[in-house]
């Protein structure tokens, strides 16, 4: 599969993937946003891709997230409590969603309460510029600008973690016996965060809002709560927040009756696979039982979701919280779809009524 073939596909596509994106980059910003890029471990190779993924799991062992879900729990009950202040019909996305996601990974890096808004519009804009659409040159304009300030933002959180550690994800990166570098750090956080917060959020309203499309699974999992991991998992396979990664082409390729040249840029579309009817019995069906292979939501190989069991975490957090209210229905505006990209999908608005009886 693609996604595993280190050999003919590779991860390192920075500046491919930015001419692509930013075709109004040229000369030294072109040379410096690539650089910057390069050095994120989405886009490294083994070996360098292996000693950036050994540092971050540090930050992201299955203890360090299964000890953060007492505050996710409490995020997301405190959110709902809010919510639900404001009368029986809440959004989803702005009152659930967003909050849970957006609290859990600033939480993680100890970012204080204050910042979380700025950090909310400069993953929104930076967003801009995921799943490989070209963007004009005032959205380039603004996801430089947004770059600059929230890596300038993440080095001065370091710093002042480096001389007083405490118990975030930046002070368990500089507890690393491997020494990771200054720059390691703010670039691999500045990475997480920004894929942390939105594509959590997204996944929240996306699993929330197949389920309110498929009331009889939904049913299904109120009668017996056992099902909640497998309700998650066909979630993630059914309505995934991310639908594209790419790779780039390292020989001439041949693959599926198309020639692929050395050079390309190419993007397998995640959830294709997970539609496949070869690994999935009745593919379009939502099943919260189902049984069989893994889904690939998360990828798989050496580009794994680092944050995958973070988001399963707030995912099953949100659900338990909003499960506890006897009854939910489809609110009375519509579901509105973001203008989101390939590598952001969910919906924009999401309209929810939850009733006592």
């Amino acid at each position: 599969m693609m996604v595993r073939d280190d050999r003919r596909f590779l991860n390192h596509r920075a500046r491919e993937l930015i001419r692509v994106m930013m075709p109004t980059l040229a000369g030294e910003e072109l040379t410096a946003m690539a650089q910057m890029w390069s050095e994120l471990v989405w886009f490294r190779d083994p070996p360098d891709h292996a000693r950036l993924r050994q540092f971050m799991n540090k930050g992201f062992t299955p203890q360090a997230i299964e000890g953060l879900r007492p505050a996710v729990r409490a995020i997301a009950r405190e959110a709902l409590a809010a919510a639900r202040e404001k009368g029986e019909e809440i959004d989803i996305v702005e009152d659930l969603a967003d909050p849970i996601a957006l609290r859990t990974i600033t939480s993680l890096f100890d970012v204080p309460p204050d910042d979380r808004p700025t950090f909310r519009g400069w993953i929104t804009t930076l967003f801009k510029g995921a799943g490989g659409a070209a963007m004009a040159e005032d959205v380039t304009n603004r996801i430089k600008e947004h770059t600059s300030a929230m890596l300038n933002y993440i080095a001065a959180l370091a710093e002042r973690r480096r001389a007083d550690r405490g118990d975030d994800v930046i002070s368990r990166f500089w507890a690393d016996e491997g020494a990771p570098s200054r720059e390691d750090i703010v670039l691999q956080s500045y990475q997480v965060i920004v894929a942390g917060y939105r594509t959590s959020m997204n996944q929240i309203a996306n699993t929330i809002w197949t389920l309110l499309r498929h009331p009889a699974e939904l049913e299904r999992l109120r009668d017996d709560p056992r099902r909640m991991k497998g309700a998650i998992e066909e979630a993630l396979r059914y309505e995934p927040s991310v639908v594209v990664t790419n790779r780039l082409a390292a020989e001439d390729v041949e693959l599926g009756g198309k020639r692929i040249k050395k050079g390309e840029l190419v993007f397998p579309i995640l959830p294709a696979a997970n539609r496949d009817p070869l690994a999935f019995p009745d593919p379009d069906r939502f099943d919260i039982t189902r049984t069989g292979p893994r889904h690939l939501s998360f990828s798989m190989g050496h580009h794994y979701c680092i944050g995958a069991p973070l988001v399963r975490v707030e995912v099953e957090e949100a659900l338990a919280a909003l499960l506890e209210i006897p009854r939910w229905e489809p609110g009375s505006g519509p579901c509105l779809l973001g203008d989101y990209n390939l590598s952001d999908r969910g919906p924009k608005t999401l309209p929810m009524r939850l009733l006592a009886s």
